[in-house]
């Protein structure tokens, strides 16, 4: 029993270098082309359409001055648009631009 408490450890200490190494990877093609925040907020609009900054920061489990931030870097890029709402001015959607896409 002792020797497969070792194997589980030794395989979960594996798969977290192994986790590290391909996120260690994947941002040095991307450079300062694309944070994974970044990538996370452009992959759910595409996936799931327009949605306001709250409703990022619920699926993504982070504050909505966070996702503030982030939608502030994509909408430099122009990749991301803000546009408000013509039933309730107080709400702004996120909206994917063709660049973006």
């Amino acid at each position: 029993m002792e020797q497969r408490k070792q194997m589980m450890y030794e395989m979960d200490t594996l798969l977290r270098t192994v986790f590290k190494q391909i996120r260690y990877e994947i941002n040095s093609l991307l450079e300062n082309e694309l944070s994974r925040n970044e990538f996370l907020i452009l992959n759910l609009l595409r996936g799931q359409g327009a949605k306001k900054v709250t409703e990022f920061a619920s699926i993504l489990g982070v504050s909505a001055s966070h996702i503030t931030a982030v939608t502030d870097t994509l909408v430099e890029k122009g990749w991301i648009t803000r546009i408000r709402s013509k039933e309730d001015r107080r709400i702004i959607k996120i909206h994917l631009t063709d660049k973006g896409k």
